[in-house]
């Protein structure tokens, strides 16, 4: 048998001549059983509600509706879903001044809550089970949401399909925390001075989706993964862009970003545990009326174990990328380790170390004042070294260790100076330089090892 309970407080005008009492309603709800139904709307100002759906209940509703100020929404709901469309489900609207929206929902399994809140709000939802789903729209003024989900299969949106956590305007904080399995997260705030925390970084976590979307104007995220198999993926437009992104001691993780912004620059690091991980991003500055590009952006990325693959492009007036590829146990090498960078500006700068055997470090520089400082270390083989500038100033320092490594220099404009230390054996070394007042210095130390310096007038 279903109980509903439905609940409507509204002001009470006593008389044309009487004082008008204010509208100050307040509603609680307690209810123990099964199949409970509580619907509760209060227009007006100085709301409040309670609604208490207690354990050992299941198939429960609640459904919170407040228009106007000072509106507080408060509910626990305990039990178990069995199916999709027959769920324990929470449903809050607010609208108006001051709203403040809490939900507990804990049971077994198929719990939903969607909170809307239009104003000054405030929301937190905190989930216990499986299957879990969370949807949190956020329209204007301070906006502050906090989702907490412990269990497996739960989902705050749907990756690439619908958006957990929105927010749109003005002062936006979002903070969500999952532990367990194959669980997914999405946020996308629009506006103003946005602020994301995710963190899915239990030590048994793996297949872990987070997908964050930010337009507008100083957004910044920091995001944390633990475990196996975890995709975090990160678009942020506009403005003073930055994010922080750790995937720790696990494989098979993913990290996609992109971040497209004006002059205040766009920046990036990221770390991740034992290989093979994969790390891509793409960094564009202003494109200004004339089709040009300005702005700063910088990229740190830290990869530990084998097998790890690093992808940075950036375009800009002030590009810096930095890489570092390397075992984390002191007694290991890194293996089978690739980085490429690639810079389109003026005064690109990279900065690329790798640490082990059959790695590849390979950069393409687009600018003036182009400068690359690259190493390969701790008795390094079969290692190598591809870099390719176009532009003026450039600078190239680079050092490998080991035997059987290839370096490669093909370098087109003036003032450029390439700089080469190899130790070891078998080892070869290749300069092209094109243009005018280049410099070339190798220095080889070992058996059988090849240098080849051509250099050209334009």
């Amino acid at each position: 048998m279903k109980s509903i309970v439905l609940v409507s407080a509204s002001a009470l005008v006593l008389s044309m001549t009487a004082p008008v009492l204010a509208q100050s309603n307040t509603s609680t709800v307690t209810q123990l059983g099964t199949d409970s139904n509580a619907t509760v709307s209060q227009p007006g100002s100085g709301n409040e509600s309670e609604i208490t759906q207690t354990a050992g209940s299941t198939l429960n509703d609640a459904t919170v509706t407040q228009d106007g100020t000072n509106a507080i929404s408060t509910i626990t709901q305990s039990g178990i879903g069995n199916a999709a469309f027959d769920n324990n489900s929470v449903t809050v609207s607010q609208s108006g001044d001051g709203a403040d929206s809490s939900v507990n929902q804990r049971g077994n399994d198929q719990l939903t809550v969607d909170v809307t809140q239009i104003g000054a709000s405030i929301s937190s939802v905190i989930q216990d089970g499986e299957q879990l789903q969370t949807v949190v729209v956020q329209e204007g003024n301070a906006n502050d949401s906090v989702v907490r989900q412990e269990g497996i299969g739960n989902t705050i949106g749907v990756p690439s399909v619908t958006t957990g956590v929105f927010q749109f305007g003005d002062n936006n904080i979002s903070n969500v925390q999952q532990d367990g399995e194959n669980n997914a997260v999405t946020v996308t705030q629009v506006g103003n001075d946005n602020n994301s925390d995710v963190d899915q970084d239990i030590v048994t976590t793996r297949n872990g989706v987070i997908d964050l979307n930010q337009t507008g104007d100083g957004n910044t995220s920091r995001i944390s993964q633990s475990g196996n198999g975890n995709t975090v993926t990160i678009a942020q437009t506009s403005n003073d862009n930055a994010a922080n992104v750790t995937q720790a001691g696990g494989q098979g993780n993913i990290f996609t970003g992109t971040q497209l912004g004006p002059v205040g620059g766009n920046s990036v690091s990221s770390i991740q545990g034992e290989g093979p991980n994969t790390i891509t991003l793409v960094q564009r500055g202003t494109i200004e009326a004339d089709g040009d590009t300005s702005g700063t952006n910088t990229a740190s990325f830290t990869q530990f174990g084998l097998n790890g693959e690093i992808s940075l492009d950036q375009t800009g007036d002030g590009n810096f990328g930095r890489v570092r590829q390397f075992n984390s146990n002191p007694g290991n090498r890194g293996r089978d380790l690739s980085a490429i960078v690639v810079q389109d500006g003026i005064g690109n700068s990279t900065n690329s170390t790798q640490y082990g055997e059959r790695n590849v470090i390979t950069v393409d520089q687009i600018g003036d004042r182009n400068s690359a400082t690259l190493e390969q270390f701790r008795e390094s083989t079969d290692q190598s070294i591809d870099i390719n500038q176009t532009g003026d100033d450039g600078i190239i320092d680079a050092r490998q260790e080991g035997d059987n490594n290839i370096f490669t220099l093909n370098d087109d404009g003036s003032f450029n100076e390439g700089f080469l230390r190899q130790d070891g054996s078998t080892n070869t070394a290749t300069f092209n330089q094109s243009g005018t007042g280049n410099f070339s210095s190798v220095s080889q130390t070992g058996n059988n090892n090849v240098a080849t310096v051509t250099q050209s007038a334009p």
